[in-house]
């Protein structure tokens, strides 16, 4: 599953003056990234610096140089592609800087952020300083990584030989994708690696997001999931790498706009199908639901799935045998005109005739009757949701024949009798 990493603007706010602890925190923070040199008390240049903790304080502080009479400054910050935003703050000996509580106003995880400051300068004239890009990654674990082609794995606790195998794994999701689909090469993807599921859950509720299982930032070239160092971890691998590396190929191809496009079944569903190992859970969830006749129609599944977690998760399911059904009946090259459809923009039915020459209604019960034969069940044995749909579907043609068939019954009844 896939979460869009959300934004919030960062509220314009006025500081007073620094303190003196303030300051010399500013100074440390600059020695430590190593803009100041031993001895050296003021900077002859503007100098800034930045430090973090994840979901706790961002500190960004300007150092003037000696002879500077500036009285104000203006700092920027921008993360992702919001929009740019500004807090003005008082200026004191040359040293002003910016605190920002993570918990109040949380930042996007792994988050590419920009900022710079602006004043006006002894002569008049606007200045400002060079733009510093970081990303915010949660910089409380001890990251160790290892490369492959166009992608890297992090990691926190476990052999680097089943980091190895992690990268195998990645490089051949994407390789398998690239193939199937004909699309093209994969670059910088970084896949951190969480040694559990609460400590996943606990980064993306740091910053402001609910958690549900794998997380991709497509846009951002980054995928979260949580893999015990257990020896399931390869099984956990081949399930969740794959499936969250598939939302960030389609978005590498299709664009922001294309990928946006697409309906929740087809995401979804393409990145089950191209796990490895597919959860055994989803088939049994799909069997009760057609057994007692609560699949949820495929129009629904257009959109975000539902909030409720057993009707998510049978949408889940829904979508992985709807994509394996296209897939089977019209093959990759029919799946790859239908999400070229959806990506061009067409509405979830439009795209659907467009790629495959079935609406949203024929392509409904075409699976659902594919299920029923792979279940075992025979044909004259149909679920209440298809009844319903048969009858949508046919009830009207029913109406009109029985109108043109019953003056003629009539008359054969009066004349047997």
């Amino acid at each position: 599953m896939t979460m869009r990493s959300g934004t919030r603007s960062l509220g314009t706010r006025t500081l007073g003056r620094a303190s003196n602890g303030a300051r010399g925190l500013v100074i440390l923070i600059l020695c430590a990234g190593g803009l100041l040199k031993a001895g050296q008390v003021l900077a002859q240049t503007p100098e800034t610096a930045h430090d973090y903790t994840f979901g706790q304080t961002a500190t960004f502080a300007l150092v003037l140089p000696a002879e500077s009479t500036v009285e104000q400054a203006t700092f920027y910050l921008q993360a992702n592609r919001t929009p740019t935003t500004g807090i003005d703050t008082d200026v004191t000996q040359g040293r002003t800087e910016i605190t920002r509580n993570l918990v109040v106003e949380p930042l996007p995880p792994y988050a590419h952020l920009t900022y710079w400051w602006s004043y006006d300068g002894d002569a008049g004239s606007l200045v400002e300083t060079e733009r510093v890009s970081f990303q915010y990654i949660d910089n409380r674990y001890a990251w160790q990584s290892a490369e492959g082609d166009g992608l890297a794995v992090h990691w926190v606790t476990g052999e680097r030989s089943r980091m190895v195998q992690a990268v195998d794994v990645a490089q051949t999701a994407l390789r398998t994708f690239q193939e199937a689909l004909g699309t093209g090469p994969v670059e910088g993807t970084d896949i951190y690696i969480y040694p559990s599921q609460p400590d996943l859950a606990s980064a993306m509720q740091l910053a402001g997001f609910d958690w549900a299982g794998g997380v991709a930032y497509p846009e951002l070239g980054v995928v979260l999931v949580a893999i015990p160092p257990t020896v399931d971890a390869p099984l956990v691998m081949q399930q969740d790498i794959p499936h969250e590396l598939t939302h960030r190929a389609l978005y590498d191809w299709l664009g922001s706009q294309g990928y946006a496009a697409l309906p929740t079944w087809l995401n979804e569903g393409l990145a089950m199908t191209f796990e490895m190992r597919p959860d055994p859970l989803r088939a049994l969830v799909l069997e009760e639901a057609h057994k007692s006749g609560n699949l949820i129609p495929l129009a629904e599944l257009c959109q975000p799935f539902p909030d409720d977690p057993e009707r998510a998760e049978l949408a889940y399911a829904q979508s992985e045998r709807i994509v394996g059904y296209l897939r089977e009946t019209y093959g990759w090259s029919g799946l790859r005109r239908l999400i070229l459809a959806y990506a061009d923009g067409k509405a979830c039915n439009a795209g659907l005739l467009e790629g495959v020459g079935q609406d949203l209604v024929a392509v409904d019960r075409a699976w659902r009757t594919s299920l029923g034969q792979s279940q075992g069940t025979s044909g004259s044995s149909i679920t209440r949701t298809e009844t319903t749909l048969l009858w949508r579907d046919s009830g009207p043609w029913l109406v009109v024949l029985a109108a043109l068939l019953l003056p003629g019954l009539s008359l054969v009844a009066a004349r047997r009798r």
